[in-house]
């Protein structure tokens, strides 16, 4: 789909968080940023029909290690309507701490900014994701 779609940028949750223990979260994101690396090399996965792109980054949220902010106070009150559809995990209690935790820490990222609310990522690029150690100090 990444060689297809041609996305720029590609976005997971980041499976390498040290206290990381959501299963899906960290199947989900070491599959997405095994198929961000992937659809860079030329031959893999073997007999492909589509030709290798590279994405510029990938981008993994909920990280303990952001490199860049981005500016959300248009899209933080959509990022909480979506957590509110995920029923089978998140009860009201439980989303209602989830929106104080994520908004005070949005806040604190967008200190010495001129906006309300930034959600921290970790980029980096398919080169990085590859045999490069300090990676997470990038």
């Amino acid at each position: 789909m990444i060689r297809k779609l041609k996305c720029d940028y590609v976005f997971t949750v980041d499976p390498y968080n040290n206290y990381e223990a959501h299963l899906d979260h960290i199947i989900v994101g070491q599959a997405v940023s095994q198929a961000v690396l992937g659809a860079s090399l030329a031959y893999y996965p073997e007999n492909t029909k589509t030709k290798p792109f590279e994405v510029k980054a990938l981008g993994y949220y909920f990280t303990s290690n952001p490199n860049t902010f981005v500016n959300i106070d248009k899209e933080i009150e959509f990022q909480f309507e979506a957590m509110s559809k995920h029923k089978s995990q998140l009860d009201d209690n439980l989303l209602l701490l989830f929106k104080g935790y994520l908004s005070n820490q949005y806040v604190s990222y967008a200190k010495e900014k001129e906006n309300n609310f930034s959600q921290g990522l970790k980029l980096l690029s398919p080169l990085q994701m590859h045999c490069v150690v300090e990676a997470n100090q990038i």
